[in-house]
């Protein structure tokens, strides 16, 4: 393939072209134009020497003419009329010749014209004196008169000759100088200039030379790049047909990857048409792409996927113009879409995970903060050699508050020392700094005095990575009844109790199924459940079989056989059919342990029968909720329609009134018809919010990220105009953050309480309101909400206005609810409901506080 063809701009080339072109043009006229000038020159210099000779020429003849007259007079011959007329012609040519190369000389054309004149006179004074001559000679002609004449005008005439001769002579002097000057410079200009095109061609062949060699390593290299690459290279010039549309490209040029991946020889393909090769093309609408990226001369990037030999692959193809036709090069990227595959499942996989891990992780914290035993996670404080010298507290369960009445936010973060320094005395700190050195788990005992009691408690200690676990356990009543053994029985049996009560109230049974044997025990609540007094009947797999539903059968014993054979337990719900008849459901779960030689499946049952109840209840429940939501959609179309239209009928009829009979109305007449333009002006403001806060959705589907200080910027802006009138200053101390959300929601949250804080302000004092923000953790929230996120953005949002009582704090958020009095101030009472939504919306919290004549301040919480 002729890379040059393709690859190779031909600016340069065309410039120098053009230089060279320019320069010889160039050379060429100043050359002519030296010519030229030297030619004229000498013309200039002829035509004087002409002059000079026509001039001799002319006044050679007016003597010839003179001397001929004056022999005829001396000599008395009659020749002189036979002579004159020849000369006279001979004179007449010359002054005509003169006249002719003399036009653009004035000084010698007045010379001419005086000559003329004198020529006339004296060719008249000659014919006089030959008419004379013919006549016999008789005394009294004066013929010396003639002649006098004729000497007269000869004089004249040879004075003019004078001046014709110095004028010559000027001219030639002037046209010899400027002969000479151009005779020098024309030379030296054609020198010039020829050795100056001589370095232009040079350096333009030395530029030439040096792009071409530049060229042919740069298809040397490209030549390279092409047998290396990894990707096809084709390169397609257009065919057009008659109406001048591209019918078909021809394949130019094919790299080796051809070869590779589809199984196409370049030497085979080159030359033909893609139409041929490639029929694909047209069906895949990639022809298209094709011609268009040769109309438009834009580059395409385009991804598909084809089969070659029954093996998909993907490739991404890029083409672009190039010279004439187009340049596609095909990437395989079929490992990349393999891996992005693989990549997606193992996403899933790990979000499946995540779900597990957050699932455990609830239950994990679930189990933390309902054990008995107190959890405690240390950091150790390292001294320069690595020896911990203290432990400072990471994590603590609620238990430690039930204990020493200390709640862990109190704890978390200080050292053991501060918290509690009998641990130095009582051994557990060698206990825990044995764990963490030697790695290797620790049981202790210890006791403790704690608010004037004794406590004895279990410890157990375990490394985890830098931090060490300790589990404390509350056994002082154990080991009070183990010093009082008068007592153990009866707190045995009072503990039993509880266990069999928690049982009976949780409608859990457990058993104890020996799967060699065949047999099982049941708990006494087991049998009650079923409704069964405890031992009726005598449990076995058999008998326990025939209890469960007939439509559940099925599902149980598929599932009996999985956990026997597979021996992982499963948990699983079914039903069973008591004493009484009545169908309930049970949820099983177990596990399969070995107690000598023997293998046993120990597990719980609940009665879940009531849950399922509510389940479903909860499941009717929310159908008739999802009815609810469609009634409110409903309620949106009236309002934002059947409502509203009505009320803007009433509102023309009202502007028609105001305009043709306002000025009949009496005094009275006009306070009415001014309620009634207040009261619809009411309505349509409460419809609109009423809209606004039910259009407020609780989807996330269109959240974003945004940026707060542009919304609260785009606010301030929009209520410019009421804070240039009311003179109220707003300060924004820190800048707001992005988050995660609704642009227009926020911008009709800042809207609100913005627009609250300038309808309240307080008129005797300057008017300010203050914006600061921060984050938090969601320990430092002192509010009660569902705090679902780790940290929080906190923005305050202050007024120094009239204010509120703080008993009203939660009454100002709810719908319709107003502090005052419409008369007092106007509005809908919707603004901070609508601001509430939203916020909840954003899965945050807003509250309020409040002091009369002192100002508001509103708190909002957004997830960070």
């Amino acid at each position: 393939m002729n890379f040059r063809r393709i690859f190779t701009s031909l600016a340069p080339y065309k410039l120098v072209l053009g230089i060279a072109v320019f320069l010889l043009v160039l050379i060429s006229s100043i050359s002519y134009t030296q010519i030229k000038n030297l030619q004229k020159s000498a013309n200039l210099v002829s035509q004087s020497l002409i002059v000079d000779k026509e001039i001799n020429t002319l006044f050679s003849n007016f003597n010839i003419l003179e001397s001929l007259a004056f022999r005829s007079v001396i000599m008395q011959d009659t020749i002189f009329p036979y002579l004159q007329k020849d000369y006279r012609d001979q004179a007449e040519n010359s002054l005509t010749k003169l006249y002719e190369l003399t036009k653009d000389i004035p000084a010698q054309q007045k010379a001419l014209d005086a000559i003329t004149l004198l020529k006339d006179s004296l060719f008249a004074s000659y014919s006089a004196l030959g008419g004379k001559m013919q006549w016999p000679k008789t005394e009294g002609v004066p013929v010396d008169g003639d002649v006098k004449s004729i000497v007269k005008i000869g004089n004249r005439m040879r004075q003019y000759k004078t001046t014709l001769t110095f004028t010559k002579s000027d001219l030639l002097r002037v046209h010899l100088a400027k002969y000479s000057s151009q005779s020098t410079i024309t030379p030296l200009t054609s020198l010039f200039l020829a050795l100056f095109s001589l370095g232009v061609f040079i350096i333009a062949f030395r530029t030439i030379d040096v792009d071409r060699k530049r060229i042919a390593s740069s298809e040397e290299f490209l030549q390279s790049v092409l047998r290396s690459t990894d990707n096809i290279m084709n390169y397609y010039e257009p065919i057009f047909d008659n109406s001048g549309k591209i019918s078909d490209f021809r394949i130019i040029f094919a790299n080796e990857c051809n070869k590779d991946y589809l199984g196409l020889h370049p030497e085979e393909i080159q030359g033909k048409l893609i139409s041929e090769v490639f029929p694909l093309l047209s069906i895949n609408g990639e022809f298209n792409d094709l011609v268009c990226c040769v109309q438009q001369d834009e580059s395409i990037d385009i991804e598909h996927q084809i089969s070659v030999h029954g093996q998909k692959m993907w490739f991404r193809t890029i083409i672009k113009p190039l010279s004439i036709g187009v340049l596609v090069t095909a990437r395989n990227n079929t490992s990349e879409k393999e891996g992005e595959e693989k990549l997606r499942l193992a996403n899933e996989s790990l979000i499946n995970k995540n779900s597990e891990l957050e699932t455990t992780q609830a239950l994990l914290q679930s189990v933390l903060q309902s054990t008995k035993n107190v959890i405690m996670s240390f950091e150790p404080e390292l001294d320069r050699s690595g020896v911990p010298t203290d432990f400072r507290f990471r994590y603590i369960n609620e238990r430690i508050f039930d204990i020493t009445g200390n709640r862990p936010e109190d704890i978390v973060g200080k050292k053991v020392s501060e918290i509690n320094p009998s641990v130095f005395e009582s051994g557990v700190f060698e206990k825990m700094l044995t764990c963490y050195v030697e790695n290797t788990p620790v049981e202790y005992e210890t006791c403790q005095k704690i608010n004037g009691k004794l406590f004895w408690f279990l410890g157990a200690a375990i490394r985890s990575g830098n931090l060490v676990t300790v589990t404390s356990t509350d056994f002082t009543k154990e080991k009070n009844a183990i010093l009082d053994q008068s007592s153990v029985n009866e707190k045995l049996a009072i503990q039993n109790s509880i266990l069999m009560e928690a049982k009976r109230m949780a409608k859990i049974g457990s058993y104890i199924w020996n799967i060699n044997k065949g047999v099982a025990e049941i708990s006494d609540n087991f049998y009650r459940i079923l409704e069964y007094d405890p031992n009726e009947f005598k449990p076995s797999f058999e008998s326990f079989r025939n209890l469960v539903h007939p439509d559940d059968l099925e599902g149980y014993d598929q599932i009996g056989q999985e956990v026997l054979q597979k021996k992982i337990p499963t948990e699983y719900t079914y039903r069973v059919l008591s004493k009484n008849g009545d169908i309930k459901y049970l949820k099983t779960q177990g596990q399969f342990i070995k107690t000598n030689s023997e293998e046993k499946l120990i597990g719980v049952v609940q009665d879940v029968t009531e849950f399922l109840r509510v389940e479903d209840e909860l499941r009717t429940r929310n159908l008739q909720l999802l009815r609810s939501n469609d009634e409110l959609e409903a309620f949106n179309r009236v309002a934002s329609h059947d409502l509203q239209e009505p009320l803007r009928k009433i509102q023309m009829f009202i502007s028609r009134i105001e305009e043709s009979e306002a000025h009949r109305l009496t005094t009275k007449g006009k306070t009415y018809f001014e309620k009634v333009v207040a009261a619809s002006n009411r309505m349509q403001s409460l419809i609109r919010n009423l809209l606004t806060y039910s259009r407020i959705e609780s989807t996330h589907e269109n959240f974003s990220e945004i940026d707060l200080n542009q919304v609260f910027d785009l606010v301030v802006e929009n209520l410019s105009e009421q804070l240039k009138v009311t003179k109220v200053k707003i300060i924004v101390k820190d800048a707001l953050p992005r988050i995660n959300g609704v642009s227009f929601q926020m911008e009709q949250l800042f809207t609100n309480l913005i627009s609250n804080a300038i309808k309240y302000r307080n008129p005797k004092i300057p008017s300010k309101i203050l914006v600061d923000t921060s984050k938090v953790h969601r320990d430092q929230i002192n509010v009660h909400f569902h705090k679902n996120h780790v940290s929080y953005h906190k923005i305050i949002v202050s007024d120094n206005g009239i204010g509120f009582g703080q008993d009203q704090a939660e009454k100002i958020f709810e719908i319709f609810q107003r502090l005052h009095s419409k008369t007092e101030y106007s509005g809908t009472g919707i603004g901070l409901a609508i601001c509430k939504k939203i916020v909840l919306n954003h899965q945050g919290f807003i509250h309020a506080e409040g002091e009369p004549g002192k100002g508001s301040i509103f708190y909002i919480y957004l997830p960070a």
